[in-house]
């Protein structure tokens, strides 16, 4: 995959993988203007918002995090290109081996298990690396209408939600 750095402040940086969406390069969180990307099923624009160490946003999202809990937001609009049948998944990976002590697995292990039992469908796994074969990297993945706390669809012809 293709992996974007995402700055959250002067020495915080995030390291974002797109899966070859948008290409290489940096791109800085609270723009004015989302990021365009396409796949062969998608075509769309994403934007990031990152909540900054005082609490808040920049730019024009300054005041975007006040009344809101989470630290991040991501908003994608776009249109697939062709109908899609089955679950639509999202999530994330981590591209290097996880290294957890005994409590910290343990702990994970558990929430994993908790987080298995309050929502159907999702998969996750530490991963497995040995040496430098990767077969598979950490990750999560959840269904798509599962976790998102906002999903619009706007029919054809019709503007969609700024």
């Amino acid at each position: 995959g293709k992996e974007k750095k995402i700055m959250s402040g002067p020495t915080t940086p995030i390291t974002v993988n797109f899966q070859g969406l948008c290409g290489e390069g940096l791109i800085e969180p609270n723009q004015e203007t989302p990021t365009e990307f396409e796949t062969d099923l998608f075509k769309g624009r994403v934007l990031f918002l990152v909540r900054n160490e005082s609490g808040r946003g920049e730019g024009i999202w300054e005041n975007y995090f006040i009344s809101k809990r989470r630290t991040f937001e991501v908003k994608i609009q776009g249109q697939f290109k062709r109908p899609v049948n089955g679950i639509i998944y999202i999530g994330g990976e981590i591209e290097r081996q996880m290294r957890l002590g005994l409590v910290s697995a343990t702990i994970s292990k558990a929430l994993l298990s908790f987080i298995n039992k309050a929502l159907s469908g999702v998969h996750a796994s530490f991963g497995q690396i040995t040496g430098n074969v990767v077969e598979e990297y950490p990750h999560i993945v959840f269904p798509l209408t599962q976790v998102v706390d906002g999903f619009h669809v706007t029919p054809p012809g019709q503007t969609p939600p700024a």
